[in-house]
């Protein structure tokens, strides 16, 4: 009888110990907190993520950049400096301590740190008559599309107002002076001030 409980003790650990055993096929999942805007003209782009595994322990996050030509080991962040403008990428991967690779997960955005092209299309006469000034123009931009452009416009130093491709304002006789202010989706500004005389007809 004893080596016949002997052989049932043994029986129950051999069961204990096969059913402690975890079968891990699942990859981790990388999930992104924070990233830069679609468009941005900051100099510094910062990325930040958190790796999760259901079932095993992550071993590994690495993080592969534009800028660079391998994957490189990061935590739960990634930072770099925008050297030159034009799409940036970045791809972070995570790995469990059974060695299954997550599919990298992609942030791209837009460094650009070049102000949109605006011009006048159409101003007053240098002498006008007509107490309503107007004033067209156009915007162009390296990244941003023109119909995204913003516009804000104003007269003598007033309360800028946004306009679109034209702007008009009733003004008195005298020197007049109007400012075009063009901004992208990345914030970066140009300006325009131009003078002109309304007078009175004779």
């Amino acid at each position: 009888f004893p080596s016949h409980d002997k052989g049932n003790k043994d029986k129950v650990e051999s069961e204990c110990a096969s059913d402690s055993i975890i079968e891990d096929s699942q990859a981790p999942i990388v999930e992104v907190q924070t990233q830069p805007a679609r468009q941005t003209n900051e100099s510094m782009s910062i990325v930040t993520f958190i790796a999760k595994d259901a079932l095993s322990l992550i071993k590994e996050v690495e993080c592969l950049s534009s800028q660079n030509s391998s994957f490189t080991s990061c935590i739960q962040s990634f930072s770099q400096m925008n050297i030159s403008e034009g799409t940036q990428s970045l791809q972070i991967r995570a790995k469990d301590i059974m060695n299954n690779i997550s599919d990298p997960v992609s942030v791209t955005w837009i460094f650009d740190k070049t102000p949109p092209v605006i011009q006048f299309t159409q101003t007053p006469a240098l002498l006008s008559g007509n107490p309503v000034a107007m004033f067209r123009f156009t915007g162009s931009d390296k990244f941003t599309p023109s119909a995204e452009l913003t516009f804000s416009c104003s007269v003598d130093g007033g309360v800028a107002e946004k306009c679109s491709d034209s702007f008009s304002k009733n003004v008195g006789a005298g020197s007049h002076k109007f400012t075009l202010i063009g901004k992208d989706i990345a914030g970066n500004e140009s300006h325009i001030v131009t003078g002109k005389q309304i007078g009175r007809a004779h």
